[in-house]
This record gives structure tokens, C-alpha cells and sequence, in this order.
């Protein structure tokens, strides 16, 4: 008999649970990093093509197949076990994105401790006397130059903040010309010798938190920081904890955590626009160079984070829908969290480019070249606009704790997809050594970080953050479009869809016979090639990776399809040739005999265990889901409608027990 399966105490909780999924550093982190650094509005295009096009297909069809089914992200390829290969690679994905991940919930963490122990004071970030700071640091703004009438008054400000030896080398060159007098002239002439100042927020995250000036790449990471180790092990401990108390429990607080982030954003956002400058960067993030659109590392990152943002071809969402009620209308909840991570991201965006604009307004440069390339920006930014609200020590706690509790949701939800994704393989182990498992999923994941918390380990992170979604995310969307709709065959998955959901659309259907037929194929080709063509190597705080890094990165990027391809392979040699590889399993489809309908009324449902599994029942308690009392059943099994089933005693066989 098959195991129970937990469902959702009511839609909100499962909606609520995705929205702690999706609705993440995904948005408020990573998205206005890959914003700022593909030359801000010009990102924004890509990506919503990418949206409309790719990943919302993509998230309907990931719910649709894990509601329908039931399964998990490796068995529910039982409708062409041909590509279940593409189950276990998504499980090893998310499993090393859980690597880098939570490292920068691990920086939340720290500066929401540091936020804490500094309320009704000063904050670390907020001043330059500090050990840590350069003479390059500068937290006040420079004056307006347009309010300076005189040209040579404008000209002597402009000179205290420029370097005198590099202004007379270049009055050297120029063989004893004259000054010019006007200011944009000069201006023009010594640009070079402008000082490049940096905020105190940035120099605390790159030298005190980080100590990446301590390192000079990749060959040279330098020892784990004590403190940021410590601190990871804490969010691990965190996640193993949610692990243990289960998603159920998990819901529940899911409940403020995925609602208080939107509070803090708005309070963020007006204060944003209120500050001198700010129209500066929102200005970078609304008015596109439709001219950098030919370069096709934005079109690769755009997607990419279109799909990152939506979580999508990570398995969760199959894992997610397949707790659900085999009715319940997944097509309603999909459009919701579609719609509302979306604006999450751009709302985000407006918040972050608010207080670029007043950084480069502050420190008097092209907001273009305020940052390094990397992943800091939610360090920077985000606390520069903090530190202008009253009490900030209070904001920026309240901040970085709706950043951790967000990120400790995706990754207790990312830890929770693997351990079902493989439990649903190997049921068996899992009962009898599932807290183990559970321990080793935590523990390895902990051990291969710890690389990324010395002094450059920034640069490792940037490798891997690049590696484990450009291209292999793309490659499990065009896998998952290819088997459904290619060879499981589109009229017949969207027949299943229609029997789920009990309504019939020509709107609908017509729409996902061109996204998932067409579209989404199509267009993941494109940035697959896109990724390709436009490949360059990553780099942070203007260091670009090792020959080392890029090899590590590469290795990230094959394992994949090393793996899809190898267990293609052992599919094709079980079945005995391709063809016979494609078709589904004997146990595909709803699981429940009451959902059955159509050609699955009279078809086999799920593999029966032993007498001796079902009399010597256990509770499961992995992950907080109790199975409750299985009840004792004969040893005389019945026949009904095509259907096996053992009766309970007292009970005559009038069909498969159905426990919810």
C-alpha cells in the first residue's frame, strides 16, 4: 500500500507557503543586483519577456504536473521515464544552490545582530571613523554645482575633491596650456583625477565583513572568518529546526513573514523618493538603452532571473502542488504568486535604484559605477536608505530579520524538496533513518559552504550564484516543455489538466498549447544560446575569476547532464529500447481511486507493500507530518473495479483505503 500523503490544511496555507518560497532574496537581493549591473531598464525587457513567455508556462505547468500526479520531483517523471534523469538533476541543483544561498542569509543574520546590539546608538556602517575605513570614505554629500554662480568658484570646489599629483601630471602633458575656465571644460579635462569615494556601508561589507581586501582572488581565499562561521552555523541550525518542527508548522508563520516584507519595502520606498538624488536612479531603472538589448548576457540573465525570482525549474513547486487537494484550482493560485512575485521584484527594484540615485548623488559619480559587480548590493544600498529613517538601528533590524526569516524560508522549503524528492524514491530508508538523513542534509551542505565565508570567499560565491542558474535552469525548461509537451503529447497532459480542474477553456487551452508547445521551447533555446554567445567570466570588486574558478563553474554546469543523460541511458537499457523508455509507468496518474477518471478508472495505481509493512506501520514524523494510526489489515487481499486493496478488519473490501 502506498504511504500516505500530508495536503494542505486550507489554500491559503499552501499559497502562503509558496509565497515563502518565491517571494525572497530572489527579489529584494538578486534581482536589483542583475538589474544594476545589465544597465537597469534595459533588464527590465528581457525579463519580463521572460515572465510572460517562459517561466509563468513553466510555473502553471510545474504545479499542474505535481497536483495531478501527486509525486515529487523525481517520480513524478513516471509520465516518460525517459527524462527522469532531469528529476535528479533539479535535486542536485537545488542542493548546491542551497550552498551559496543561505551564505547571504548568513550576512542577514550578522547585520541583524549588529543592528540589535547598536539600538539607541550609532550604527557601524553609518560613520568613517572606523578602523576598517579608507581615506576614500565619504558619507557626506558633495555640493550642487549648479547653485554656484561663478566658473572659478566652481572650479576651486571642484578641486578639493580631486588628487593633486594627478592634476599636475596632467597639466604636464599638456605641454603649459592654460586652464580652461569654464567649469564643464575643466571638468572634462581632469574627469580622471576625480577621487572615487565609497559610502561607509559599502567599505564595512567589503573590508570588515567580508576582509576581501585581505585576498587577491581565488588562489588566495585566506582562512574561514570565526564569526561568519559561527553564524552560519546558526541559520543552519535554524533550517534544521523548521526541518524538524515541519511545514505545516512552518505555514502558519508564514502567515506574517511573507506579508511583513511588504510593509518594510512601501516604508523604504517612500523615504527613497524623498531623498536628494533619487530621481537619478530611478531614472536608470525606467528609461532603457534599448541599444544594450544586442547584448546577449542581458537576455541570459534577464531569463535567468525570470526564473530564479519564480523558482521554477528548482522541483519545489512540483513538490509544493503535489500536497494538494486534486481539485483545488492551481491555475487561480499559480496567477496570484505569478503576479505578485513579479511586482515584488519591480517594486524592489524602484526601493533600491531610489537610494542608488541619492549614493551617486552623495559621492558624485555615474550611478553606473557606484558598485562593484557582486552581490552586496542589498548591503549597500538597502542600509543607505536605512540609515536615513529615525531610529535606523531599529529599521535595520526589522529589515535583516524579514531578509532572514524570508531566506530561511526558501531554504528550509529547498531542503525540504530534496529529502521528499528522494523519500518518495526510497520510502523505506527515510522511515527508518529519515533524522539521519535529515542531520547529513544539513551538516554537508554547512561543510561546502564554509569555503565561501573566508576573506575571498566572495568570489567563490559569485561562481557559483553564476553557475548553478544560467544555464542549467534553462536546460530544465526546455527538458520539461520537450517531455510534456512532445512526448507525453500537450492535447493529452492538458486532457488531464481539464479532468483535474473539472473546467474546459478554449482561452486557456489555446494558451497553453502556444506556451508550453511553442513559446517556452523556443524561447529557452534562445537564451540557451544567448548564455552561450554571450558567456563572459565573472569577477567581484574587479577581480575576475581564476582559470580554477571558471573550471569549478563548468563543473557545476555539466553534472547535469551527466546526470540526465546517464539515467536516460540506464532507462533506455531497463525498457529495453527509446521508444518504449517514453511511454508512462503503469502507476501514473491521480493517486487516489476517487480522482481516477476517463483512462485511468481501470488503469493500476500504486505498487502494494508487503503484509508485514502495513502491520508493522510507523508514524512518520520527518519533517513534522504524522501519518497518524494505520489501522491493521487482513492477509486476504481483494479484487474491485481492477483495483487491489487490502480491507481493514471489520471492514469489507469495497475499494482501496483512501487516507488524507
Amino acid at each position: 500500500m502506498d504511504r500516505d500523503r500530508m495536503q494542505w490544511g486550507g489554500k491559503l496555507e499552501y499559497l502562503f507557503t509558496c509565497f515563502g518560497y518565491t517571494v525572497g532574496l530572489g527579489n529584494i537581493w538578486r534581482f536589483p543586483y542583475k538589474c544594476y549591473i545589465h544597465g537597469g531598464g534595459a533588464f527590465i525587457i528581457p525579463y519580463l519577456l521572460t515572465v510572460v513567455l517562459c517561466s509563468f508556462p513553466i510555473l502553471f505547468l510545474e504545479m499542474f504536473m505535481g497536483q495531478f500526479s501527486s509525486e515529487g520531483p523525481i517520480t513524478v517523471w513516471k509520465f516518460c521515464p525517459l527524462f527522469k534523469g532531469v528529476g535528479w538533476a533539479i535535486i542536485f541543483n537545488i542542493f548546491m544552490t542551497n550552498v551559496n544561498y543561505i551564505v547571504i542569509v548568513m550576512y542577514s543574520f550578522y547585520y541583524m545582530l549588529v543592528a540589535f546590539v547598536n539600538i539607541g546608538g550609532p550604527l557601524q556602517w553609518q560613520e568613517c571613523q572606523k578602523p576598517w575605513a579608507t581615506s576614500q570614505c565619504r558619507n557626506e554629500p558633495f555640493p550642487n554645482y549648479d547653485t554656484i554662480g561663478d566658473e572659478s568658484q566652481k572650479i576651486s570646489t571642484l578641486q578639493n575633491f580631486m588628487d593633486d599629483s594627478c592634476i599636475k601630471r596632467i597639466r604636464d602633458t599638456l605641454n603649459g596650456s592654460v586652464d580652461p575656465v569654464l567649469f564643464s571644460e575643466f571638468r572634462a579635462v581632469y574627469r580622471s583625477c576625480e577621487i572615487m569615494y565609497h559610502s561607509p556601508e559599502e567599505e564595512y561589507w567589503n573590508r570588515f565583513v567580508l576582509g576581501v581586501h585581505e585576498s587577491d582572488g581565488l588562489d588566495d581565499l585566506g582562512p574561514v572568518v570565526g564569526r561568519n562561521a559561527l553564524t552560519l552555523l546558526l541559520v543552519w541550525l535554524m533550517v534544521f529546526y523548521c526541518c524538524v518542527r515541519g511545514i505545516r508548522t512552518l505555514a502558519k508563520v508564514i502567515y506574517f513573514t511573507a506579508s511583513f516584507p511588504f510593509l518594510v519595502l512601501l516604508i523604504l520606498l517612500l523615504r527613497g523618493i524623498t531623498l536628494e538624488g533619487h530621481e537619478i536612479g530611478i531614472k536608470y531603472y525606467t528609461e532603457p538603452d534599448y541599444g544594450k538589448l544586442s547584448n546577449m548576457a542581458i537576455w541570459s540573465s534577464a531569463a535567468t532571473q525570470a526564473m530564479y525570482s519564480l523558482g521554477v525549474a528548482f522541483g519545489a513547486h512540483i513538490a509544493l502542488a503535489s500536497h494538494n487537494k486534486f481539485n483545488n484550482s492551481v491555475f487561480r493560485d499559480a496567477i496570484i504568486l505569478g503576479c505578485v512575485n513579479t511586482l515584488t521584484s519591480i517594486g524592489g527594484g524602484f526601493v533600491v535604484f531610489a537610494f542608488l540615485g541619492h549614493a551617486s548623488f552623495t559621492l558624485n559619480r555615474p550611478i553606473d559605477t557606484i558598485f562593484d559587480d557582486g552581490p552586496g548590493i542589498i548591503f549597500i544600498s538597502y542600509l543607505q536608505g536605512i540609515s536615513q529613517l529615525p531610529g535606523s538601528a531599529v529599521w535595520a533590524f526589522l529589515f535583516f530579520m524579514v531578509v532572514l526569516t524570508l531566506g530561511v524560508d526558501s531554504v528550509f522549503i529547498m531542503v525540504w524538496t530534496v529529502y521528499r524528492a528522494i523519500e518518495d524514491v526510497f520510502p523505506v530508508i527515510f522511515q527508518k533513518r529519515g533524522k539521519l538523513i535529515l542531520v547529513v542534509m544539513c551538516v554537508v551542505p554547512y561543510l561546502l559552504g564554509l569555503p565561501l565565508i573566508t576573506n575571498g570567499g566572495i568570489h567563490l560565491l559569485v561562481v557559483m550564484d553564476r553557475y548553478t542558474a544560467d544555464f542549467t535552469l534553462t536546460l530544465f525548461l526546455i527538458l520539461e516543455s520537450v517531455a510534456v509537451c512532445w512526448v507525453y503529447g500537450l492535447r493529452r497532459f492538458i486532457a488531464d489538466v481539464e479532468m483535474m480542474t473539472g473546467k474546459k477553456s478554449k482561452i486557456f487551452k489555446w494558451y497553453w498549447m502556444a506556451t508550453w508547445g511553442v513559446t517556452a521551447p523556443a524561447f529557452g533555446m534562445f537564451i540557451f544560446v544567448a548564455s552561450a554567445v554571450g558567456y563572459t567570466s565573472v569577477s567581484y570588486n574587479g577581480i575576475q575569476t581564476t582559470a580554477g574558478g571558471e573550471a569549478f563553474g563548468w563543473i557545476l554546469i555539466v553534472t547535469p547532464f551527466v546526470i540526465t543523460l546517464g539515467v536516460a541511458a540506464y532507462q533506455i537499457k531497463k525498457n529495453k529500447g527509446v521508444n518504449a523508455a517514453t511511454f508512462e509507468a503503469k502507476d501514473w496518474g491521480p493517486r487516489l481511486k476517487a480522482d481516477r477518471q476517463g483512462r485511468y478508472v481501470n488503469e493500476y495505481i500504486h505498487p502494494i507493500e508487503s503484509i508485514s509493512r502495513m502491520n508493522s506501520y510507523r508514524s512518520d514524523t520527518s519533517f513534522g507530518i504524522s501519518r497518524g494510526t494505520e489501522p491493521t489489515f487482513d492477509e486476504n487481499p481483494t479484487v474491485n473495479g481492477g483495483y487491489l486493496s487490502f480491507a481493514p478488519n471489520g471492514v469489507s473490501g469495497s475499494g482501496p483505503l483512501q487516507t488524507v
